[in-house]
């Protein structure tokens, strides 16, 4: 048989461009294993990470406790580390697998400082260089996730950090999804120490998709540091569930998601729930081109979220010399029963745009915040809320007649609104559960899209067992 010089130019160039993902191969580990150790397959797992790990290569772990772990391997170019958790469609090797390996979950627990890497803020998980991404794989809003990492190290002694990049270097392409981290073993706690769910400072490419963050004390979210050397460029949070952020009441400063200096920030499809903070929901300090649109923030108990009397507006710019926040995008986020909503934009904040939004006041709190908006207008207000802007919609003070059922928190439209502003690009599109946005013929206002009566909460499923027939 002859093989043709073409072929084998085309052989060579498809090698080539698969580089180094063409040697790539399957780790395995899982708590309490007998084997070998050599992680080749489930009988002879790894009964923990190894403190090394192979570039291009993905780390299977099974449900059990683990111990902290620093992510610290040597780049080599832009060569990823996949850890994984093992579930029943996605576990490599047949070879020693139990189903019972991959129904519940792998939980990373810092229980001491033993072994610590960061003396400061006694992390469970720390990336220390570039190219890794840690995926779950299971979860959604409360429950369900196949990572979880929590610390029991509570009290005025520790200040901890449940997942940080190295806080005094640049670290790059981190990505985290289904992963429920986990701060509810110290509870909201009342002292001055930082109880805080995920942190960087000197970062790029930073990404949180399809996560549960949960019982900090100080904030669920910090991007960048107090000066503005140290910068968080071009982060993405989306699909994440936010719940229950502060409880440290005064004279303790707290912010629930708190984007010192962050760049090209995009903050979508989220849902946030219940934060008691001293400066607001979302605070930005030095910060320019900043998206926020599709989330919803409420408060589900309002005796939490009020314990600080402080708390300021839903989103807010922190002020001063340093803090200079430029293009600010606040499109169709939906705002319900906050002690403290709106916005409070200081006056070194620029190009500030807030439109397609709906607000629904809590009867106690109904003074809502507008400072320094610059563009403000298609916004939607109910429940005792005065308008603001161009081109706003009263929206009256009855729940039932805009939200599919307000007293279980589910703020889907039954109607829709007043038309909004479509013209935002395709980029703001769709909503959270991927309806096209104007699909009925109207752009509606807030959070969730109404589509006359045909919501979709998630996109089909693949048809499955099809058969191909051949034809004579």
């Amino acid at each position: 048989m002859r093989i043709g010089i073409k072929s084998v130019i085309i052989f060579i160039i498809i090698f080539i461009s698969l580089g180094t993902n063409c040697f790539a191969i399957n780790h395995y580990v899982r708590a309490g294993a007998v084997g070998d150790s050599s992680g080749v397959d489930w009988t002879n797992a790894y009964t923990t990470l190894p403190s090394s790990l192979t570039r291009g290569d993905t780390y299977y772990i099974a449900d059990g406790n683990y111990g902290p772990y620093d992510f610290d391997d040597a780049e080599s170019g832009t060569s990823w580390i996949y850890v994984k958790k093992a579930t029943t469609s996605d576990h490599g090797t047949e070879t020693g697998w139990n189903s019972a390996y991959g129904d519940g979950e792998a939980v990373f627990t810092r229980t001491s400082t033993a072994g610590d890497f960061d003396t400061f803020n006694h992390p469970t998980i720390e990336f220390s260089t570039d190219y890794y991404e840690m995926d779950g794989q299971v979860g959604s809003g409360k429950s369900g996730y196949g990572f979880r990492v929590t610390s029991t190290l509570c009290g005025s002694s520790y200040s901890t950090k449940i997942i940080q990049t190295h806080r005094n270097q640049l670290v790059s392409n981190i990505t985290l999804k289904y992963i429920d981290i986990d701060h509810s073993t110290c509870g909201n706690e009342n002292t001055n120490t930082t109880k805080a769910c995920f942190s960087t400072s000197i970062s790029t490419n930073i990404t949180i998709q399809n996560c549960y963050l949960h019982h900090a004390n100080t904030y669920w979210i910090k991007a960048g540091n107090v000066t503005s050397s140290e910068y968080s460029t071009d982060v993405l949070i989306e699909h994440t569930y936010f719940y229950r952020m502060g409880g440290k009441g005064e004279p303790y400063h707290t912010n629930a998601l708190w984007f010192t200096f962050a760049d090209n920030l995009v903050f979508r499809y989220n849902t946030i729930e219940d934060y008691d903070a001293t400066t607001g929901g979302l605070c930005l300090g030095g910060s320019d081109n900043v998206k926020v649109y599709g989330n919803v923030f409420f408060c589900s108990d309002i005796a939490f979220c009020t314990l600080n009397n402080e708390g300021r507006a839903a989103v807010m710019h922190f002020n001063g010399g340093q803090y200079t926040a430029s293009n600010l995008y606040f499109y169709n986020n939906t705002f319900v029963d906050l002690d403290k909503p709106g916005f409070s934009m200081g006056t070194n904040s620029n190009n500030v745009v807030v439109k397609n939004n709906l607000f629904w006041a809590h009867p106690s709190y109904v003074s809502l915040s507008w400072f320094s908006v610059d563009t403000g207008s298609h916004n939607a207000f109910g429940n005792g809320f005065s308008t603001q802007g161009t081109n706003a919609q009263a929206l009256g003070s009855t729940e039932s007649e805009w939200f599919k059922n307000y007293s279980l928190k589910d703020y889907h439209l039954i109607k829709p609104t007043a038309v909004a502003d479509s013209t935002l690009g395709p980029e703001f599109n769709t909503d959270m559960d991927g309806n096209t946005r104007g699909g009925d013929g109207t752009w509606d206002r807030g959070a969730f899209e109404y589509l006359d009566g045909l919501q979709v909460t998630s996109p089909p499923l693949p048809p499955t067992n099809l058969r191909i027939l051949s034809q004579d």
